[in-house]
């Protein structure tokens, strides 16, 4: 027996109305034919695509030999549950999640909606520039080899934003800019909570540095080990607590590459100047997991 894990990502959900309502304390809508026949209208709208990723398979008879490696002995006594099936249940659900997050898609609609700010709002150059940067971080500190991400370039991704009608563009006296409503925003929060793994732990980094110009990588790595289980519990993390040096190595590093933190010596890290566009960027990258 193996499960495969199967990652969906939807660049429009169907039910987007019903998902803002249920946000605000409505009751789930039931389904039904009339409901059905009512929206058939829809069908004209543009819903763009789904992404389908296929995560590494988990074999359960692997988690049957280390749980209990005389499973295959086991009557299957109804009356008493052996103690091992708990636990093994357990491992499997966590793995199986992890899988899935290991396997996502960074769709346009994504990299949109963790950009949304409380205002919903930005001017159309700035907005650019920050998809340029999120993707690098991307690039550069991949999440796992299974992960996928757009081939867009920042001004495409907008585009595609505007044709699926998330977003909207408006002219100002300040110029062009680009403003998501409060339903789309309130919407964006699935999208967003879809991918939120794909930058934690370079969020993570970046939240250190919000009260702190400077800092050593030792204290990084020890606000990062005393966190890490919390975020990895919440958002199905990939890596173990052995891993977590390492990758947050890697982040630094990343970060560095794409003019987010500046060596300041030989092991530590310094943010760049608070009147830099760099410095608004590694703070919009922070506010992802704050």
């Amino acid at each position: 027996v193996v499960f495969i894990p199967v990652y969906f990502g939807y660049e429009r959900i169907w039910e987007g109305a019903t998902y803002i309502g249920e946000l605000s304390g409505q009751p789930k809508e039931k389904e039904s034919v009339g409901g059905l026949l009512r929206n058939l209208h829809r069908l004209r709208e543009n819903f763009g695509r789904v992404h389908v990723n296929l995560g590494e398979p988990v074999f359960l008879g692997q988690l049957l030999e280390r749980h209990a490696p005389d499973w295959r002995r086991c009557t299957g006594n109804s009356a008493q549950r052996p103690r091992w099936i708990g636990p093994l249940v357990d491992e499997l659900s966590r793995t199986v999640m992890r899988n899935i997050n290991s396997a996502a898609s960074m769709t346009p609609v994504g990299l949109l909606a963790l950009l949304a700010t409380p205002r919903q709002m930005a001017l159309r150059s700035e907005l650019l520039r920050q998809l340029g940067t999120l993707l690098a971080v991307l690039r550069a500190a991949p999440y796992s080899e299974r992960v996928t991400l757009t081939a867009l370039e920042p001004a495409a991704i907008v585009d595609y934003g505007l044709k699926l009608q998330l977003i909207s563009v408006e002219t100002h006296r300040a110029g062009e800019f680009v403003r998501m409503s409060a339903e789309q925003a309130a919407l964006a929060t699935y999208y967003r909570n879809n991918v939120l793994h794909l930058v934690a732990l370079p969020s993570l980094v970046a939240c250190c540095f919000i009260a702190n110009a400077e800092l050593r990588s030792i204290d990084i790595q020890r606000f990062a080990r005393r966190i890490y289980p919390y975020i990895a519990a919440e958002l199905a993390l990939r890596w173990r607590e052995e891993e977590v040096p390492g990758v947050i190595s890697t982040v630094l590093a990343a970060l560095a590459h794409c003019g987010l933190l500046e060596a300041a010596g030989p092991d530590s890290w310094r943010r760049p100047a608070p009147s830099s566009a760099a410095a608004v960027e590694l703070s919009l990258l922070a506010q992802a997991t704050l």
